[in-house]
């Protein structure tokens, strides 16, 4: 630490603050956190020895008339003296008679002894009514207000025009009280004007105390210590009161104040109670202040409670001098820990933490002081601190100028380097989306025709055998597709899980009947086996599990030469058994959160083995093991696309291996149970033939710019006993929308002229916009079914489709079972079926 520097430091900056605090310049700030402390102040208890007369808005309109007559204000003091109080205190100007009743106010208050009248002495002065002057039984009703409109001091007393000391109201109060009760006010020293009242102390406020600068303490004026608002004293109407409405209890030996509270008499005032954070600042009326001074009189002649003191000038300058030093040596200190930072943020950041951690043990000690009755300047010392320790900070990020430009330098270059990488990403997306919309379209037509062929009862069982071959070979070379896609994905981070409810049994059997031909090519046996506690319906992302599962096993499969690969299937010991009574039970929302629990697979082959010093990087990107290397077979992707998409299920994937003798992977994912198991149809396992006898014959708009594609949808449509008809763009599907009107259209989303997300909308608008009674009644009446159906496998296009007006997605290429069963959940449409199984029950 540089100990010249904080010896200059520390009283430069303390001395400087203490100029501008002369200046003015923090006043309104420290009167600011004044008034918050008494907002965060605990709620005081209600004062029971005052009771307030209110006039509000209510009772001048009962009356009629402002001011109060005398003869009104007569029978309210004869009302109130009649249940004795001990004093009555009145914050009205009566120095004019107020007809009718003149006389007999006269007379009430030449005998009232324990009424007090007011007169304002301060500015523009109003004189006390003359009977209550003669029996000095006046006091003053001024209040001081600072620059800001809010009341913080209590003007005690004060001389009037004639020279005589006149206390104000609510002291002329509290002093006659507290006679009856034998205290009495003492002088400890008249040079300093201290006096003692019980157990109370006051010494008068100076120009310069606490907040305040140069301000004018003329009479005798202390803080107030507010105890609180209205709430804070009992309370009755005026109205009440000459109704007699009231508890004769609350009058007799309380000191009553009598005033107004109503807005329209303009005698209200702000105070440190009246701004809050958020609400809009409220005002208090005069009388509440008059009772709060004699409130505080009372509470601290006769219960000790503090009164509001502050510290002289001289402390007030070592109080800023100690934080300037805290400033300097506390932060100079803590730099010494941090001397290797060099990130200016992170200095900053530091600066900021310790000036707010020192800051708020500022106020907090602030506050508690303010709570025991003494009023400590924060704001002062609170900039000592930030300026002291911003200046050493300052002289340590000087010495760092020439890192902090070469950080920005290197900063620019990566920022450079980050445009160009995302641009190539996205070329590349751009890329593969175009490459597989391209693969995917003559694909579709491989799969499709295969199905459609497949539907001929005619054709012989080799035949069949055949299209099952190609069938699963169309499959096999779309899931390499996917992997392609994923790879980006994952790069891009786009990978997201799409979870369904499927039959997982099925899907290792299909798994088992597509990998087995080519493990018979190779002498392999290939075994899958199931513990009967895995579920055959679970909610989880099919094609994702699909793929994990095809990855490994063909890994398995690639790499064995003699043996066998076993796959196996179960349930994890840690975690609950799936509940065959809760996937059937229904749920009373959709929203209810479905039971889970965890799968385990295990892949075991009886292949060369892996090296141990192979195994951790066999899952990095285009990373294979010496035995890949020498089959010259794979890119080094299947491994990481499984690891990333086993973690985003939400399981880990290991491997044990023993060399020339097997490897095992082992990976287990976390899936839901389907809250209502889906019922499939008796006949769902076999072909259909067409429509169910009485069905209705839908009008479907097949929407498809290749000529291929939209024959196959067509043929397949038409030969169930649907009405067809074609579109060959997106403007050509609006037009027969229009005229025809289809209760389905099969939408493709990539055409010329208009494009399938364009022409939805456009259809979206007609809809909304023509008019019922212009339609035909044979036509349909509900909106129009449109489903996507599109070679653009990405996440990003799916959006697209369903924010465009589509109510589904389907993504090419599609199976026949897949189509027939959207039309179905979206029109409700029945079917027949023949007994002769269709080809993916036969490869299932």
């Amino acid at each position: 630490m540089r100990w010249p520097a904080v010896l200059i430091t520390t009283p430069l900056v303390a001395v400087c603050v203490i100029a501008v605090k002369f200046t003015g310049c923090f006043q309104l700030l420290e009167w600011n956190i004044y008034d918050r402390f008494f907002s965060l102040r605990p709620t005081e208890s209600i004062d029971e020895r005052l009771l307030l007369i209110t006039v509000d808005e209510s009772d001048i309109d009962r009356l009629g008339h402002w001011p109060l007559s005398d003869a009104t204000l007569a029978q309210l003091i004869q009302t109130l003296n009649q249940q004795q109080p001990s004093i009555i205190a009145l914050d009205m100007y009566r120095n004019l008679p107020v007809e009718p009743g003149s006389q007999s106010w006269i007379q009430v208050m030449a005998s009232t002894p324990n009424l007090i009248g007011v007169e304002k002495v301060v500015g523009r002065t109003v004189g006390p009514p003359d009977v209550l002057d003669d029996h000095r039984q006046v006091g003053l009703t001024d209040l001081i207000v600072d620059a800001d409109g809010k009341v913080r001091r209590a003007l005690l007393s004060h001389y009037n025009a004639d020279s005589q000391v006149r206390f104000n109201l609510g002291v002329e109060a509290a002093l006659r009280y507290l006679s009856t009760q034998g205290v009495t006010l003492e002088v400890l020293d008249a040079e300093r004007s201290s006096y003692r009242l019980g157990q109370g102390l006051f010494v008068p406020l100076r120009p310069n105390d606490g907040g305040y600068v140069r301000t004018n303490m003329g009479g005798y004026q202390i803080l107030l210590n507010y105890r609180g608002h209205q709430e804070h004293f009992p309370s009755i109407s005026l109205t009440d009161v000459l109704a007699g409405r009231f508890d004769a209890d609350l009058i007799r030996d309380r000191i009553v104040f009598i005033g107004s509270t109503a807005p329209s008499l303009n005698d209200l005032f702000y105070t440190p109670y009246s701004s809050g954070l958020i609400n809009s600042p409220t005002s208090t009326s005069g009388v509440i202040i008059h009772a709060n001074i004699a409130s505080q009189l009372l509470s601290s002649a006769l219960e000790g409670r503090p009164v509001i003191q502050v510290w002289a000038e001289p402390w007030e300058w070592i109080w800023v001098l100690i934080w300037s030093g805290v400033g300097t040596v506390g932060y100079g200190w803590l730099l010494e820990f941090n001397r290797q930072g060099e990130k200016i943020v992170a200095r900053l950041a530091i600066l900021l933490a310790f000036i707010a951690l020192s800051g708020g043990i500022l106020l907090g000690g602030s506050y508690l002081a303010f709570i025991s009755g003494w009023w400590i300047p924060v704001i002062p010392a609170l900039v000592a601190l930030g300026v002291a320790a911003g200046l050493i900070e300052s002289y340590a990020i000087l010495k760092l100028q020439q890192q902090r430009l070469q950080l920005a330098e290197e900063k620019l270059k990566i920022e450079q380097e980050k445009i160009r990488a995302e641009m190539a990403s996205q070329a590349k997306s751009q890329f593969l989306a175009r490459v597989s919309h391209e693969l995917r379209t003559p694909l579709n037509a491989i799969l499709g025709f295969t199905q459609l062929i497949s539907s001929d009862p005619a054709i012989s069982s080799p035949q069949r055998e055949y299209l099952d071959i190609i069938n699963q070979s169309g499959e096999h070379l779309l899931a390499l597709i996917n992997d392609v896609l994923e790879i980006s994905k994952i790069e891009s981070g786009q990978v997201t899980l799409h979870k369904t409810d499927f039959n997982l049994h099925q899907l290792l059997d299909n798994l088992e009947a597509m990998l087995k031909v080519k493990a018979l090519s190779k002498g392999l046996k290939l075994i899958f086996e199931r513990s009967p506690a895995v579920p055959p319906l679970i909610t989880a992302d099919e094609g994702k599990l699909r793929q994990i599962l095809i990855n490994l096993l063909g890994n398995a499969i690639k790499f064995t030469q003699v043996g066998q690969v076993v796959l196996r299937v179960s349930a994890c010991e840690d975690t609950p058994p799936f509940s065959p009574a809760s996937a059937q039970a229904p749920t009373p929302s959709s929203d209810r959160p479905k039971p889970q629990s965890r799968l385990c697979f295990a892949i075991e082959d009886t292949g060369p083995g892996i090296a141990p010093d192979e195994a951790d990087s066999l899952f990095d990107i285009f990373m294979q093991g010496k035995v890949g290397q020498q089959s010259g077979d794979g890119a080094g992707l299947g491994l990481p696309i499984s690891q990333q998409l086993v973690q985003l299920m939400g399981g880990k994937i290991t491997l044990s291996s023993t060399l020339n003798r097997g490897t095992t992977f082992q990976f287990d994912i976390c899936v839901d149970q389907p809250q209502i198991a889906p019922q499939r149809s008796p006949d769902a396992a076999h072909q259909v033939t067409g429509l169910a006898p009485g069905e209705k014959r839908y009008r479907i708009l097949v929407v498809e710019d290749n000529a291929v594609s939209r024959l196959l949808l067509v043929r397949m449509l038409t030969g169930l006993g649907f009405q067809v008809c074609e579109a060959v763009n997106g403007q050509a599907a609006v037009e027969t929308c229009q005229s025809w009107q289809p209760d389905l259209i099969w939408m493709d989303m990539r055409m010329p002229v208009m494009n399938g997300l364009e022409a939805t909308r456009r259809i979206r608008l007609w809809e909304q916009t023509r008019k019922p009674e212009t339609d035909s009644p044979s036509l349909p009446s509900n909106p129009i079914k449109i489903i996507a159906l599109t070679a653009n496998a990405f996440d990003e296009d799916q959006a697209a489709s369903l924010s465009a007006g589509c109510d589904d997605f389907v993504s090419k290429p599609f199976r026949r079972e897949n189509i027939l069963d959207k039309i179905a959940e979206h029109l409700g449409v029945r079917y027949a079926y023949t007994t002769e199984p269709s080809l993916s029950a036969q490869t299932s």
